[in-house]
């Protein structure tokens, strides 16, 4: 095996480049010679509305039955002008899910599956409830000073916030129902058993708390509203649209992992500052129990979806000959670094395993983790 000298001059590999793709096939006795792309496999787009959900939920800690709410509202923890320590600050949240297994084939490898456009539809079900904002506000307009006052914002309005989301205490997309409870009690933070996230460095990280512990939040979406001014108040009835950011590579690959599971799960939250038992200040969207979606006055929450179907996706058989070997690192070390810019979304690049829109040491262990060569 021959050695490539370090900066120092000795034959040695440097420490450093032990990360090397090059050096970890060398390692395996692999040679790397370049290996030519895999030709694109064949694809399919699919475009649908699903008119409304199989689950739809007011996750509140007093939500007695959550899945028979007629409406959800979505405000903060907020007492006597201060986030309260028993609950999370998201305290009233929204979640919905989706069946897609009749309009997109579940059980694909979730490389499968590129997502083109995802919109969420909401039902306002509260007039004049909040001043509207369609964008999103800073961490420091929400946090409070020493008077327990929130920071300055610079712009009319408040906007409703839109998530992927995730599970605790063993519940899974699959074993989620429309009759499972909030949590294990009332009171107490981070406990809920469906959360809304965000995704640092790949990971999923509960949003419910991010005033207490100081981040700032990147939402999947932001609610707009057609032809509503920024500042106006929100009318009754009016639709929100939340128009996903699948640019965001976790993501994208959180929601694509749905796809195959034939379900996808979204939270709606935000921190509108009341109090109990006002009739604004915050906002109010109509579940598909509903009275009036129930009549067919208004449409209940709704998912518009445009996926580009991959053939093959990303299994870690890359060259499809039954074996995870020596010939599939060497494809996925011939396919290192990024995939095409965002935005494109073709059918993801041979060795992007993860689906996060780059070739890397993530995909080389799950390649690894596969290995029967």
């Amino acid at each position: 095996m021959t050695t490539t000298p370090s900066a120092g001059g000795s034959g040695a590999f440097a420490l450093g480049a032990l990360t090397r793709p090059a050096l970890l096939a060398a390692a395996l006795g692999i040679g790397v010679a370049p290996i030519p792309a895999l030709p694109a496999g064949a694809e399919t787009v699919i475009s649908f509305t699903l008119p409304s959900p199989i689950i739809d939920q007011w996750s509140y800690p007093f939500a007695a039955n959550p899945g028979a709410a007629q409406a959800a509202s979505i405000f903060a923890a907020w007492i006597d002008k201060v986030y309260a320590p028993q609950w999370d600050n998201r305290d009233g949240q929204m979640l919905v899910a989706f069946n897609t297994s009749a309009h997109v084939p579940a059980g694909l490898d979730p490389s499968a599956y590129a997502l083109l456009s995802l919109r969420l539809s909401l039902t306002v079900g509260i007039a004049d409830g909040w001043a509207y904002d369609p964008t999103q506000d800073a961490f420091e307009t929400w946090a409070l000073d020493r008077e327990g006052q929130p920071g300055v914002d610079g712009d009319p309005g408040r906007p409703v916030e839109h998530f992927a989301t995730s599970f605790r205490s063993g519940y899974t997309a699959a074993s989620f129902t429309e009759a499972t409870p909030y949590g294990p009690i009332s009171f107490g933070k981070g406990i809920r058993y469906a959360f809304p996230v965000m995704f640092i460095d790949g990971a999923p990280v509960d949003v419910s708390n991010n005033i207490d512990e100081g981040f700032e939040v990147e939402p999947a979406a932001v609610g707009t509203i057609d032809d509503l001014e920024q500042g106006a108040l929100v009318p009754l009835h009016s639709i929100m649209h939340f128009d996903v950011d699948l640019d965001q590579p976790a993501l994208h690959a959180w929601l694509a992992q749905g796809l195959a599971e034939g379900r996808i799960f979204l939270s709606v939250a935000s921190l509108f500052h009341t109090t109990v038992g006002a009739s604004e200040g915050y906002a109010r969207f109509l579940t598909k129990e509903s009275p009036e979606v129930v009549l067919g006055l208004v449409p209940a929450p709704a998912l518009a979806l445009t996926v580009r179907l991959c053939e093959g996706g990303r299994m870690s058989d890359l060259d499809g000959d039954g074996v995870v070997d020596g010939a599939d690192l060497g494809l996925l070390l011939a396919a290192w670094g990024p995939c095409a810019g965002p935005g494109l979304r073709p059918c993801p690049c041979a060795g992007d395993l993860n689906g996060d829109g780059v070739v890397d040491g993530a995909d080389l262990g799950v390649l690894l983790a596969a290995w029967q060569g």
